[in-house]
C-alpha cells in the first residue's frame, strides 16, 4: 500500500526530496559489459563476476532505485509528523496565543446549517457568508458568526432551481452569481436569492468569478475558460494553458490587470493567464519541506493583493506573493484544519473556509486572519450542530 504523499511524489509529479547519489560502476564492470557487447553473436553469456555479493548489489541499479524509494518514503513521513506537531516557544510571563479556530458550523447533512459537499464559499460587503451546498442543490447564507439566515434553491431545471451548484461570486451590483453545473448553465440572484436571469454555457460549469466591469469568468471541468461580458454574451473561449484532461476541477480569482489566476491540481501549480487566453507565469506552490507535494484546491485575493492558497493534501493555507513567493503558512493541521475545498477572506478579516471529506464533517470553518475588533480577547471555540435561527 501506497499512501498518498508517496502515490502523487513518485507517480504524477516524481520525486521532490533530495536524492543519494547512484554508485559508480567498477572498471571489472565496465569490461564485463564491453565484452557482452563484442561477444554478441554468441549470444549474451554470462561473465564470471569474483565480487563480494554485496559488491555486486552495490553496483546494481535496481537497488539504487529500491533506496531512492525508500528514501523517498522515509522524508515523506518524517515532513507529514513534523507538519502535524505543533512547535509553540512562549515567553514565561507572556499570554498563550489564541486559538485560530474561531467557529465551526454544521456537519454532513440537509438541515438548515448543514451541508453536503459544500464546493465554495464567498463572502459579502457586509459579512455574510454565502455557501454553495453541491449536493443538497441549495444555496445557504450565513452571518459573518455562522448563524443561519435563508436559503434558496432545490434540485430541479426549473428557474432559481439547481442541480449541483459548485461555484459562487457575487456581481459589484450585489447580486449573485451561481455555477449550476449539471444544467450546464450560469444563474443570477439578488442577494435575498430572488431569481432574475440566467443563460447557458458551452459546456458544463464548475467555478465562476466575476470582476469589476460585471465580467463573468466561468471555468469548466473540461479544462476551459469561458468569458461573458455584461450582456451575458460569450466574448472569448480557450482551454487552460497546458495539459488538457477529460475531468478537472479548477478554482480561480482575478485581479484589477484583466488576469485570471486558476489552480491546476493536476500539475500541482497555480496558472496566471490573460484574458485572452495566453499564460503569462506559474509558479508551484512551496511547502515547509522538501518532502511534500502541494494540491492545490482553491485559490482567492486578500485585502492587500496578497494570494491565499489551500491545500487539501497536506491540510494546510499559505499565502504567497503576487508573483509566487512564499510568504508564510496561515493554517495547518494542529489547527483543526482538513480538506479545504474553498476558502474566502470576509471584510473583517476572518478566512472563512469550505471542507469535506469522506471520514469527516462536511463543513464551514471560521479562522483568525487579519486581527478584527471583534476577536481581540481569547473566546472558545464554538461549534454549531443546528445553528440559531437568525431574527
Amino acid at each position: 500500500m501506497v499512501d498518498f504523499q508517496s502515490r502523487y511524489k513518485i507517480f504524477s509529479y516524481g520525486y521532490v526530496a533530495p536524492c543519494p547519489r547512484p554508485g559508480k560502476p567498477s572498471a571489472r564492470q565496465v569490461k564485463h559489459e564491453a565484452n557482452r557487447l563484442l561477444a554478441g553473436s554468441y549470444g549474451d553469456r554470462p561473465v564470471h563476476d569474483c565480487r563480494l555479493p554485496s559488491m555486486i548489489e552495490y553496483n546494481d541499479p535496481h537497488e539504487w532505485e529500491a533506496q531512492l524509494l525508500f528514501h523517498g518514503l522515509q522524508q515523506t513521513f518524517h515532513d507529514v509528523e513534523a507538519l502535524h506537531s505543533k512547535l509553540t516557544i512562549q515567553a514565561p510571563c507572556s499570554k498563550r496565543e489564541p486559538d485560530k479556530l474561531l467557529f465551526q458550523i454544521g456537519i454532513k447533512g440537509n438541515a438548515d446549517g448543514d451541508f453536503h459537499f459544500p464546493r465554495d464559499v464567498i463572502t459579502t460587503d457586509d459579512g455574510d457568508i454565502i455557501v454553495a451546498d453541491t449536493n443538497n442543490h441549495r444555496i445557504q447564507i450565513l452571518n459573518q458568526f455562522g448563524v443561519f439566515k435563508i436559503k434558496f434553491g432545490k434540485k430541479g431545471t426549473g428557474n432559481g432551481e439547481f442541480n449541483q451548484p459548485t461555484g459562487i461570486d457575487q456581481l459589484p451590483n450585489g447580486g449573485l452569481v451561481v455555477a449550476d453545473s449539471k444544467n450546464r448553465r450560469i444563474q443570477i440572484f439578488s442577494i435575498n436569492g430572488k431569481f432574475k436571469t440566467s443563460f447557458t454555457t458551452k459546456h458544463e460549469p464548475y467555478s465562476v468569478c466575476t470582476d469589476s466591469f460585471k465580467n463573468i469568468v466561468v471555468a469548466t471541468s473540461n479544462g476551459k475558460v469561458e468569458i461573458y461580458d455584461r450582456d451575458l454574451k460569450l466574448v472569448k473561449e480557450f482551454f487552460i494553458p497546458g495539459k488538457k484532461s477529460k475531468r478537472c476541477f479548477p478554482k480561480m480569482c482575478t485581479n484589477s490587470n484583466d488576469e485570471i489566476f486558476i489552480t491546476d491540481s493536476q500539475e500541482g501549480c497555480i496558472k496566471c493567464v490573460s484574458y485572452s487566453g495566453q499564460l503569462k507565469y506559474q509558479f508551484t506552490p512551496k511547502t515547509l519541506s522538501d518532502g511534500l507535494v502541494v494540491i492545490p484546491s482553491d485559490i482567492c485575493f486578500d485585502q492587500i493583493e496578497q494570494l491565499i492558497v489551500s491545500d487539501s493534501l497536506n491540510h494546510t493555507v499559505n499565502v504567497y506573493s503576487i508573483n509566487g513567493e512564499f510568504i508564510r503558512q496561515v493554517l495547518s493541521p494542529p489547527d483543526e484544519v482538513g480538506a479545504i475545498f474553498a476558502l474566502t477572506v470576509g471584510p473583517e478579516g476572518h478566512l472563512v473556509v469550505a471542507e469535506f471529506a469522506l471520514a469527516s464533517d462536511h463543513c464551514v470553518k471560521i479562522f483568525r486572519y487579519k486581527k478584527c475588533e471583534c476577536h481581540l480577547s481569547r473566546p472558545s471555540s464554538s461549534k454549531r450542530r443546528t445553528p440559531t435561527p437568525y431574527v
